[in-house]
């Protein structure tokens, strides 16, 4: 009876205590991913830029050698940034021998055109 009573008990707490944490990890990790496939307001809060007169003049230096592959990529990515076109600057350093200078010269003329 009541040793019984007193084993039973005993494997209900061991049980009890290493099964929790797992279940509240369980529990963060599922509505982690019911966040995350309903959409977070905090990713979809777009922040503004201060008042003009506080933003500083920026330059942006895309190295490069040797990569025909991603150089438009990042070209296109330096000049879609949100930012006054009057004070940003977009540096494309390269010292590429393989025909990246081709794509890189295609990709400013182009953007020089807009």
């Amino acid at each position: 009876g009541a040793v019984e009573a007193v084993e039973a008990t005993g494997w209900f707490l061991a049980l009890a205590l290493t099964h929790a944490p797992m279940m509240v990890f369980t529990l963060y990790a599922s509505l982690t991913i019911v966040e995350r496939a309903l959409g977070s307001k905090r990713g979809k809060v777009k922040e503004k830029l201060p008042a003009r007169e506080a933003l500083p003049y920026v330059c942006v230096q895309l190295p490069m050698y040797n990569e025909p592959a991603c150089a438009k990529r990042a070209i296109d990515a330096a000049c879609l940034l949100h930012w006054p076109q009057d004070l940003i600057e977009i540096q494309v350093l390269d010292d590429s021998s393989d025909g990246t200078e081709d794509v890189v010269d295609d990709a400013c003329a182009e953007w020089r055109e807009r």
